[in-house]
C-alpha cells in the first residue's frame, strides 16, 4: 500500500489537524507526500514519511497537479505495491477506511465529501404592499442578486437507461448486453439529496481523488492526464472516465464520510446529463430522471 498526498503551504490553514487525522488514517503504510512551494517540509510533516519538494517554477497549477500525480504513479509501478490511497491534505476521511476500502477490492473506490459550492441568483423582487411593508422602497421593483452556499459532493453519478436490449438491432450490431449499458448509461454531478438514498457501495462514474483507493491493474492501464477544450476535466475526472471507458467498474462508499475543509466554489450547473462514454451533452431532464 502506497498512500500519496500532495500538497503546498495554501493548506496551512487546516494542517495540524489534518496532519493528526492523516497519522491515524495511514497508521501502518508508507506514505509518499510531493510539496511545492516556500517553506521546509520536513520540518511540518511526521519524519517517517518520505517528502519530496518539486521543482514548479513557471508552472500552472493545473500543470503542478498534473506532474505531482504522474510521479505518483511513477513510483508506485516502480515498487511491489497492490493498491495507491490518494489523500488530499484538506480531506478528513475517518480512521479505518484504508482497511473498509481494501475489503471492497474494486477498481477505485472514493470516499464521499462535499464541496462548498456558491449560488448566485438574480432576483427582482416585485413593489407590492407586502414588499413594500417588508423590504425598503429602494430594494422594491429592483433586481438583487442572493448568494447561498451549498454542499456538492464530488461525485458524478450513473444511471443505465438504455433502450429495451431485446431490440433486434442490439443483436445485429454484435453488441452485448454490458456494452450495450456502458454506451447509453447516462451521469451528472450529484445533488447533496442523491446521497442519502442511496446507500454503502454505490457504482458511479467519476469522483474526486481527496480519499480514494486505486487498484494496481488500474493505473497499469491509465496514465494520469488532463482534457482541454469542451471537456475541460482535470486528472480525477480523468483518471475515472478513462478507467470507466476501459471497463473498470468504480464505486464511491456512502457510509464512509470525509469531512473536506476548503474555500467556496463557484458552482456548475448540476443538473445537466450527459452520455457517460462519450461525455455528449443530454441537457437538463426532467425532476423524474433519477438515480436508482
Amino acid at each position: 500500500m502506497l498512500v500519496c498526498v500532495a500538497t503546498y503551504a495554501g493548506h496551512a490553514y487546516c494542517r495540524d489537524e489534518w496532519i493528526k487525522n492523516a497519522l491515524d488514517v495511514t497508521r501502518r503504510h508508507q506514505v509518499y507526500l510531493l510539496w511545492n512551494g516556500d517553506g521546509n517540509p520536513k520540518k511540518i510533516f511526521p519524519k517517517h514519511w518520505k517528502i519530496v519538494t518539486l521543482n514548479t517554477e513557471g508552472m500552472t497549477g493545473i500543470e503542478i497537479l498534473l506532474a505531482k500525480h504522474r510521479k505518483f504513479r511513477q513510483r508506485f509501478l516502480h515498487g511491489d505495491y497492490t493498491h495507491m490511497f490518494m489523500l488530499e491534505s484538506d480531506t478528513f476521511p475517518p480512521k479505518g477506511t484504508i482497511e473498509k476500502f481494501l475489503q471492497h477490492d474494486r477498481a477505485i473506490t472514493s470516499a464521499l465529501y462535499m464541496i462548498q459550492a456558491e449560488h448566485k441568483i438574480q432576483h427582482r423582487i416585485p413593489p407590492t404592499v407586502d414588499n413594500l411593508q417588508k423590504y425598503s422602497s429602494e430594494v422594491c421593483g429592483k433586481d438583487i442578486f442572493i448568494v447561498k452556499s451549498v454542499s456538492v459532493p464530488t461525485i458524478w453519478g450513473l444511471i443505465n437507461d438504455p433502450p429495451d436490449p431485446s431490440n433486434t438491432d442490439y443483436h445485429l450490431s454484435g453488441m452485448t448486453l454490458d456494452e450495450v449499458a456502458l454506451a447509453h448509461a447516462q451521469s451528472r454531478l450529484w445533488h447533496f439529496n442523491d446521497s442519502l438514498p442511496q446507500r454503502g457501495l454505490v457504482r458511479i462514474l467519476a469522483a474526486g481523488v481527496g480519499a480514494c483507493l486505486i487498484r494496481r491493474d488500474v493505473l497499469e492501464q491509465i496514465e494520469f492526464r488532463i482534457q482541454e477544450g469542451e471537456m475541460n476535466q482535470f486528472t480525477d475526472f480523468m483518471l475515472y472516465w478513462d478507467a470507466y471507458n476501459l471497463g473498470f467498474k468504480c464505486y464511491v462508499d456512502t457510509d464512509v464520510w470525509a469531512n473536506h475543509i476548503h474555500p467556496a466554489h463557484e458552482a456548475h450547473d448540476q443538473d445537466k446529463w450527459f452520455n457517460a462514454k462519450s461525455a455528449q451533452d443530454y441537457q437538463i431532464k426532467p425532476a423524474t430522471h433519477q438515480f436508482t
